[in-house]
């Protein structure tokens, strides 16, 4: 990927007025969440519970991109079965997924935080991207120490 095409990635991210949607919880989080409100957590309810967010009406006005979740990718819309990055995409929306386990306390440093296992998907990039057309491999945390991790992986990714 050229220095360009990850500007205007990194630009569309960053939209004025615009947030990115964390909708990468995994199974057992989704579970927490539906068992607080007596919902099973099978595949099909957590279909419709991200269908629910991604099909609001005027999302693309207020969402600038995605994170989704490795099980998203194979979900679709409830009308349509359109796949839920293509949705996305059509919106303008960027979807992506999240490439690391989290961030994790440095050692030695209570104020520095770095994102563990960005290589988690490597050697299955091409597997993971190519399962829906479309897909934007990103990850991102608020601390700026990670950029130069996070430009790596995107770089990486595409």
């Amino acid at each position: 990927m050229d220095h360009s095409s990850l500007v205007d990635i990194a630009n569309a991210m960053v939209q004025k007025g615009k947030g990115i949607l964390a909708a990468d919880e995994s199974t057992p989080t989704c579970k927490k969440r539906f068992d607080s409100i007596n919902v099973e957590s099978s595949e099909e309810n957590r279909n419709k519970y991200r269908n629910m967010l991604f099909t609001a009406d005027g999302i693309e006005n207020y969402i600038s991109g995605v994170i989704l979740f490795d099980e998203t990718l194979r979900q679709s819309t409830m009308e349509g079965g359109v796949p839920f990055p293509d949705h996305l995409t059509k919106l303008g929306i960027l979807p992506g997924i999240k490439v690391d386990k989290g961030a994790k306390q440095l050692a030695n440093d209570y104020m520095k935080k770095q994102l563990e296992n960005l290589d988690k998907y490597d050697g299955n990039i091409d597997t993971l991207t190519n399962r829906i057309s479309n897909v934007r491999t990103w990850s991102y945390v608020a601390n700026k120490k990670n950029c130069v991790g996070f430009s790596w992986r995107v770089s990486d990714c595409e």
